[in-house]
């Protein structure tokens, strides 16, 4: 049984009442798995835990990123999608980073693109992110029937730092998609 208090969780299991709360106490329980947790025991003794559990309505999200020469790196991409995803409480899995290096935008004929692409008909995730349209393909073509084809998986794409979200509840977000 779990109910909110502000800031922290209170559960209680078997009869015994556990006060969780994460270590800065500045948000909810949501999206804080695999960060310090403090239990705090009804009799006032505190443990301290790591990766306890998610409340089960985390969203699956994948990454992608691209650079187009092998001297670059996607390092910034990266934390910042992945600073992003953590502040929406979206769930990110090294498996679902898709990274590709030394590919021109303008082919879609790049392997993590393709792998990315198969995985979201497959739905081994719900969201999308990319720091960059440009990081994603550099032609209107591609880019529209992508995320159409992304859209109708029920893939939600974002695009963070442009502002670009197709969420299907947000009448904007389908404003695109009928745009593109």
């Amino acid at each position: 049984q779990v109910r909110n208090k502000y800031d922290t969780q209170i559960v209680r299991i078997d009869g015994v009442q556990y006060e969780i709360g994460s270590e800065n106490n500045t948000n909810s329980f949501r999206g804080y798995c695999g960060r310090k947790f403090n239990i705090k025991l009804s009799n006032g003794d505190i443990i301290e835990t790591t990766n306890l559990w998610h409340n089960g309505d985390m969203k699956k999200a994948a990454i992608y990123a691209r650079v187009s020469t092998t001297d670059q790196d996607c390092a910034m991409q990266l934390s910042e999608l992945r600073r992003y995803a953590e502040a929406q409480g979206f769930h990110i899995t090294k498996e679902r980073e898709y990274i590709d290096t030394g590919f021109s935008g303008s082919t879609a004929n790049r392997p993590a693109l393709k792998r990315c692409m198969a995985d979201a008909l497959k739905r081994r995730f719900d969201i999308l992110l990319v720091w960059k349209l440009d990081r994603w393909g550099r032609t209107v073509a591609q880019l529209s029937a992508d995320i159409m084809t992304l859209d109708s998986a029920g893939v939600r794409f974002i695009c963070p730092s442009q502002g670009i979200d197709t969420d299907q509840s947000n009448s904007m977000s389908r404003l695109l998609i009928n745009i593109l």
